[in-house]
């Protein structure tokens, strides 16, 4: 995969952003499953 501009700053900002998306929509799934079990 290849990126414009500056490779590190910019594939850096790009890989993050997608791992947080991907944590925090792992989170939320995780949450709505336990939640019933919880309540």
């Amino acid at each position: 995969m290849r990126v414009r501009g500056v490779p590190g700053e910019e594939a850096r900002d790009l890989l993050y952003c997608v791992a947080a998306n991907s944590v925090s929509y792992w989170r939320q799934d995780q949450w709505q499953k336990e939640l019933p079990t919880v309540l």
